[in-house]
């Protein structure tokens, strides 16, 4: 599900829609998202932001309905410079994230299951540092493997 070739590290985005665009490439390149999947992904997040604090941080969880996916997959990106997303408790306000899970779930059964793992690492101070910290796409895989298969 989480793959190497998902993973973007100092990701220079400026922009939500900048990182979003760029993790969904990945999706594309590897054919495991629709064509359409990047408009949705977008469309849903203005409309349903999807920002939440982390521990230290923000983080975004960008997901779209499954009409656009092909096969499963996460893809993750740190941020050299933080971007804004629409708060999820309050999307009218923005804050600064510094790391950004894209979510691919082909199988609406597994969508909540594969949240409810995520939330463990958002809750695991140590394990997001490290993440945000990581040089190396195997070292964010090594955090996230614990939680997300």
């Amino acid at each position: 599900m989480i793959r190497p070739e998902f993973v973007v590290l100092q990701s220079q985005a400026s922009s939500a829609e900048e990182v979003i665009r760029e993790l969904s490439e990945l999706f594309l390149r590897h054919q495991i998202v629709k064509e359409s999947y990047p408009e949705a992904v977008l469309n849903r997040e203005r409309e349903y932001p999807t920002a939440l604090p982390g521990k230290g941080f923000f983080v975004a969880i960008p997901h779209t309905d499954s009409s656009h996916v092909l096969e499963s997959g996460i893809a993750v990106a740190t941020l050299q410079t933080p971007v804004r997303f629409g708060l999820m408790s309050d999307p009218d306000k923005l804050v600064d994230v510094s790391l950004v899970f894209l979510l691919a779930v082909a199988d609406p059964r597994e969508h909540l299951a594969l949240l409810k793992r995520l939330m463990e690492i958002l809750s695991d101070t140590e394990r997001l540092q490290k993440v945000l910290g990581a040089s190396s796409a195997d070292e964010v895989l090594d955090v996230m493997q614990t939680s997300i298969a």
